[in-house]
């Protein structure tokens, strides 16, 4: 709980800006917020970081108003080691090296989320390798929102070891993608959407807007090794998660209706 005191007296029917300088803690993957998730790399350990919201973790990263009613905008900026990439929810609009002091980090910036829960809110940090595609938006669909840009990029990002295992990952998501424009006949509302194979992760997977998180072995299938049942459960963790991406849960009020399956 966090009580704040102001030194002026707060009138009525006015905003005010409140700012907040805060710390927080990299957590283990069971724990949530923002955690780190370690792979091998030949005979070297690494990590990547990596945050899990969904349900209550949101305020492990942030303060926040943490319930889906409470909806608001976000203005992300990471701060990552050289060598690495950033990722959030929308696309990268800038990046450059750090200050000085700041011991080989660069500082990535992204664009303004639209309004959402807090619980929906990702970033990553990784060394991994992507693969990339290119979704057209759906011309059928009812034109409320309108984009500059006529397709959706596609990226999923894996182990170099497992990237080449993950075909039909990146194709059953674009075909997903493709197919929920269409269905629920409204255009998904962001420029891009990233799939990231996290190694741990407490959860199967996690539909963050525009950044969604699989464990990493759910999106591998290799064919003629592994069975039609493997390549099915693919198929399945994805369109679940991408039908969240274009279905929405903006009227989502509480916890109660908003992960009720």
């Amino acid at each position: 709980m966090l009580e704040l005191h102001s030194p002026i007296l707060l009138r009525r029917h006015r905003n005010y800006t409140l700012h907040l300088s805060y710390t927080g803690l990299i957590n283990r993957p069971h724990e949530g917020g923002l955690f780190a998730s370690a792979y091998q790399a030949g005979e070297e350990r690494r990590l990547i970081a990596a945050t899990q919201m969904q349900p209550l973790d949101a305020r492990r990263l942030l303060p926040c108003w943490d319930e889906p009613a409470w909806k608001a905008r976000f203005r992300v900026v990471v701060l990552h080691p050289n060598g690495t990439r950033a990722i959030s929810n929308t696309p990268q609009v800038g990046e450059e090296v750090a200050a000085q002091d700041a011991g080989g980090w660069r500082r990535s910036e992204f664009g303004e989320t639209p309004r959402m829960a807090a619980y929906l809110l990702a970033v990553a940090i990784t060394d991994f390798p992507y693969r990339e595609t290119w979704v057209l938006r759906n011309e059928t669909t009812t034109p409320t929102l309108h984009h500059r840009h006529s397709s959706i990029h596609i990226r999923l990002w894996s182990s170099p070891s497992t990237i080449e295992h993950t075909s039909h990952a990146l194709e059953v998501a674009a075909k997903s993608l493709h197919f929920f424009e269409h269905y629920f006949h409204y255009p998904y509302p962001l420029e891009k959407l990233d799939i990231v194979g996290v190694p741990s992760l407490r959860v199967a997977a996690m539909e963050n807007w525009g950044l969604v998180f699989c464990r990493q072995q759910n999106l591998l299938y290799t064919a003629d090794v592994q069975t039609k049942r493997d390549r099915q459960f693919v198929t399945d963790i994805l369109a679940h998660e991408i039908a969240h991406m274009v279905g929405g849960r903006d009227d989502a009020r509480s916890f109660k209706y908003c992960f009720k399956k």
